[in-house]
Parts: structure tokens; sequence; C-alpha cells
């Protein structure tokens, strides 16, 4: 949950440059974020070669009526056995059971 939290931070920064939208893809947070690599995977990741996230709404606006109660990034399914962490667009993460 802390990498999602640092996530939104990041998604946050590159918003306020772009008209408030959300990102296309992860590799356009790398200019916000020196430690991108090391966030992007979930501690407890099975596949730690790989990003654990993956953006659903990039395009959409961020912290908006529109994403603020929706989820805009979450971790692959496989990484958890129950569930899975994801970010809403209001910048809080909840896990969420399978």
């Amino acid at each position: 949950m802390s990498n999602l939290k640092q996530i939104g931070r990041t998604i946050s920064m590159y918003a306020n440059e772009h008209d408030g939208k959300i990102p296309e893809k992860l590799e356009d947070l790398r200019p916000y974020n020196a430690n991108l690599d090391k966030i992007l995977v979930c501690l407890s990741a099975k596949d730690r070669s790989k990003p654990s996230y993956q953006i659903l709404l990039g395009g959409k606006q961020w912290n908006s009526a529109e994403t603020s109660n929706t989820v805009v990034m979450t971790e692959a399914l496989s990484n958890h056995r129950t569930g899975r962490n994801a970010l809403y667009g209001d910048n809080h993460g909840a896990w969420l059971s399978n």
C-alpha cells in the first residue's frame, strides 16, 4: 500500500503538468520519481522483474468526480492469493478481495 501512495503522489505531480490527466502508461511517470522502478514492484510480488501495477484509466481526470471513487491503478491478480491493492482517483488506496 505504501508503494501505491507514492505512485499516487507521482501521478498527482504528472497530472499537475498535464491538464489534470492520469498518464497513459507507467513510463510517463519516470520524470516525476527517481525511484519509480522500485515503487512499481510490490514487495510481495512473485515476479519482481516487472512492474506489479497497471494503469486502468489513463487519460481520464485525476482527482475528479469521474475518478474519485474509481480504481485507476491496480496490481496483477497473481501477486496475492486473496486479493490485490488498488489506487483510486482521489489518491486513496484499498485492498480488494478476490
